[in-house]
């Protein structure tokens, strides 16, 4: 069955070998942040804003998903819960899509953001 994944990861991608298709896009690396951005004012009066702390993905997909990429994206999400133990994944957060609901990824992303922006 095809489906979709959000492949969770700290830089490099140890598991990304298992799916057919890797990334959307495949030259960016997506984030989101996990604490409030810091606000800097410029002496013009600009406001930027910068995340501290972020977590890194890729959506990812396979024309004949099985167990072993099941097993990936879960097991992206323990190594990178337990490296990063302030920026953990919530265990909630739906990261595998059937093609009906993959239509939705981008939306559970900004959400995602959303709620860790705001706290």
């Amino acid at each position: 069955m095809h489906k979709y994944g959000i492949l969770i990861y700290d830089y490099i991608s140890i598991y990304q070998s298992v799916f057919d298709v890797i990334s959307i896009p495949w030259d960016a690396v997506n984030v989101w942040p996990t604490e409030l951005p810091i606000e800097v004012t410029d002496k013009q009066g600009q406001v930027q804003y910068q995340w501290p702390m972020n977590v890194y993905f890729k959506i990812v997909e396979d024309s004949d998903w099985g167990q072993a990429q099941t097993d990936a994206i879960n097991e992206a999400v323990t190594n990178w819960n337990a490296l990063n133990p302030d920026k953990q994944i919530p265990a909630t957060l739906q990261l595998i899509f059937t093609t009906e609901e993959a239509t939705g990824i981008n939306q559970l992303f900004e959400d995602e953001r959303e709620r860790l922006i705001n706290g």
